[in-house]
């Protein structure tokens, strides 16, 4: 009897995981709400939807969830979120035409403007009420760094060769500005792959100083922002495109107008870190091939 009672007790709570599982495969959550698919809305026209690797992709899953949902509720259409496992693949899935949208990161786009023939850009975000940005150099207010010229010797970090401003512009201002070589003039080069890692590492003096994008301090020490101390600023450069495969382009953004953009709720906002969007096209990109070193 107590063999048996033991052996309830390990399937009964396995038997409950699974119901609640197969109860949210037909639900989902946005706002707040429930929402549920239907069948009619399982058979609605297909939008795949690509997302970079900004972050692992549990996260951007994450924060992106609630924007997708409601696209698919507002527009018509079934969108099914994706993220890429490199920005390499982004390129690969574009060539093949397996993404209908992709949410691009400004340098990646830039670089291989021409590999993305499909596609035309249609909106970029806006954040803290600007469409474009910057990187910065900082260093720990508990340093005795003030200048660029207190680098030499010291240990830098980049965040990625890829990210436009954890690297390329941030080397290239060390560059053209101050006649910096990074190789020669620090004593160590670190790539830590993200921002949070860049500026955390510099907050706790495990580098010397480092390169992230301007609003890092704000969005990622938050009330520990003075911690770190601006250096020097980079060039602008405009927010990431969103490139829709230009045979569905008018029709998406017949769909995806100002108006919904203005009715975006603040939560979704908020989860996507962007206060809206603004119209973009491929020439302003093209553009930003000179300044980011490209021919």
């Amino acid at each position: 009897m107590k063999k048996i009672l033991k052996l309830l007790m390990f399937i009964l709570p396995l038997i409950l995981v699974c119901l609640i599982l197969l109860y949210n495969k037909n639900n989902t959550v946005v706002q707040g709400k429930q929402y549920k698919q239907t069948t009619v809305e399982k058979d609605r026209e297909l939008i795949r939807f690509l997302r970079m690797p900004y972050a692992n992709s549990l996260k951007v899953m994450d924060e992106n969830y609630n924007f997708i949902m409601y696209l698919s509720e507002k527009t018509g259409y079934k969108i099914k979120l994706n993220v890429a496992k490199s920005y390499e693949e982004v390129v690969d899935i574009a060539k093949k035409g397996d993404a209908d949208v992709i949410w691009t990161a400004t340098n990646h786009y830039v670089e291989n403007i021409d590999e993305f023939g499909d596609y035309t850009p249609i909106f970029r975000p806006v954040r803290h009420g600007n469409d474009k940005y910057r990187g910065i150099i900082i260093t720990s207010n508990k340093s005795n760094i003030n200048e660029m010229k207190d680098l030499k010797g010291k240990v830098f970090a980049f965040t990625d060769i890829n990210s436009t401003s954890g690297y390329i512009l941030p080397k290239a201002l060390l560059e053209n500005k101050y006649s910096i070589d990074i190789y020669s003039f620090f004593s160590d080069i670190k790539y830590l792959g993200s921002h949070d890692s860049v500026i955390e590492n510099v907050y706790y003096g495990k580098v010397d100083a480092g390169a992230v994008f301007e609003d890092a301090p704000e969005t990622i020490l938050k009330e520990r922002k003075n911690g770190v101390r601006i250096l020097d600023r980079t060039e602008y450069i405009l927010n990431e495109p969103i490139i829709v495969k230009k045979d569905i382009s008018e029709k998406f953004k017949k769909i995806f107008n100002k108006d919904f953009i203005k009715n975006i709720p603040e939560q979704i906002k908020e989860d996507l870190s962007v206060e809206g969007f603004v119209d973009a096209n491929e020439k302003e990109y093209r553009n930003l091939r000179k300044v980011l070193g490209y021919k």
